[in-house]
């Protein structure tokens, strides 16, 4: 979900190797029941200043957010929430809510781990992806699709925003693979 929404930061976390299950499990757990502390605020500023290098204190400001908020913070959250849900591709909702937020408390299985972690890019439905590229779609998540059909099959249709990049030639060219996963990691 980080990913579609905020690419960079996605990015960051990965790169210190922190889930979102280091952070996100505390504020689910405590509702956000805490209130807002001048230390929350200057620790959001050190981490988004780049002045935390180590995972676990990355960790600690991150597991920390949720005691920014403050009474009359709740409405202004709540539209926010909205309109990050409004813009969640609904495909993605559906495959992975359960797993994310469902009712149980038990661990995620590792294959639905494995499967997320190691994606290059979450999956969308072509359903959801085709009614993104409609005409007066509105402002909802625009996608950068990267169609890997033959070169004859991409000539015959593709979406108008597609790249065509043909899998037989990367599957020869192992330079191009290690170029893509540069280019789009």
């Amino acid at each position: 979900l980080l990913q579609y929404h905020d690419p960079e930061l996605s990015s960051f976390l990965d790169t210190k190797r922190i889930t979102p299950d280091t952070y996100a499990l505390p504020w689910l757990r405590s509702l956000f029941a805490s209130t807002c502390t001048l230390p929350v605020i200057q620790n959001i500023d050190q981490l988004l200043a780049g002045e935390l290098d180590t995972k676990q204190a990355i960790i600690e400001v991150l597991t920390s957010f949720p005691s920014g908020l403050e009474a009359e913070d709740i409405e202004d959250f709540c539209s926010l929430s909205q309109y990050y849900a409004s813009r969640t591709p609904q495909s993605f909702r559906r495959d992975y809510q359960g797993p994310l937020f469902g009712a149980s408390l038990v661990p995620v299985k590792e294959e639905f781990e494995v499967s997320v972690t190691q994606a290059l890019c979450l999956p969308v439905s072509v359903a959801e992806l085709l009614q993104a590229c409609q005409p007066g779609a509105g402002d909802g998540v625009k996608y950068f699709v990267v169609d890997c059909r033959p070169a004859e099959q991409y000539n015959n249709g593709h979406l108008p925003t597609a790249f065509h990049l043909d899998a037989n030639l990367v599957c020869i060219n192992l330079k191009i693979i290690n170029l893509l996963t540069y280019m789009f990691v």
